[in-house]
């Protein structure tokens, strides 16, 4: 591998690692706002606080959200730090290559 196969690998390595824990983050934002919901259901429904419980959705909703583009994310970037280890592994040219 060359110098500049290695910094594409060791920025796509750094992307995948931060990606993966923002994507952490976004998980236990989602446990949160699913607990906080959860809570507030257990009331009876005379003592419901309606506008919190749509806010409770509202973020949980955003967060689910935030992780599938995540997922995707990280589903694409790892493909290709596969494709470019086992590309070089093998001694074929990357795909990109002039």
């Amino acid at each position: 591998m060359n110098e500049s196969e290695c910094s594409k690998l060791h920025e796509m390595i750094t992307e995948f690692v931060e990606l993966y824990c923002e994507l952490v983050r976004v998980n236990r934002r989602i446990g949160i706002w699913d607990m906080r919901r959860h809570d507030v259901c257990k009331a009876d429904v005379k003592d419901i606080n309606v506008a919190y419980l749509a806010k409770t959705e509202r973020l949980g909703r955003l967060s689910v959200e935030k992780r599938a583009q995540l997922k995707t994310r990280i589903d694409v970037l790892f493909s290709e730090i596969v494709e470019l280890r086992t590309q070089r592994v093998a001694g074929a040219p990357i795909a990109n290559e002039a």
